[in-house]
């Protein structure tokens, strides 16, 4: 099986976006590039699922492209106040807002 791509990804986001009211709210997270390293070297860990980083400009497109009218990035502490730099967090949350 292949890693997920920017395409299921981008599928993904819009069957949610299609799932919730107009005026819905979406919140997720995914791990940055921070949260997959550790040092200088990659930290194995053995789970069943398969982490696949997607970067989150990419990510923040894609909700945009899927119909959302407001996106931004926080952390898990304070969804409210958008995050320039993901990478200053191991894992970072996506709000979308509808409109």
């Amino acid at each position: 099986m292949s890693p997920p791509s920017h395409e299921a990804l981008a599928s993904c986001l819009a069957c949610v976006r299609r799932a919730l009211a107009a005026d819905g709210m979406f919140v997720f997270d995914l791990m940055t590039r921070r949260g997959f390293r550790d040092g200088d070297h990659w930290d194995r860990f053995d789970e069943f699922r398969t982490p696949t980083l997607f970067p989150a400009p990419g990510v923040v497109s894609a909700l945009h492209d899927a119909g959302w009218a407001r996106v931004w990035m926080a952390s898990i502490d304070d969804l409210r106040t958008p995050v320039t730099d993901p990478e200053q967090f191991d894992r970072i949350c996506f709000v979308a807002v509808g409109t």
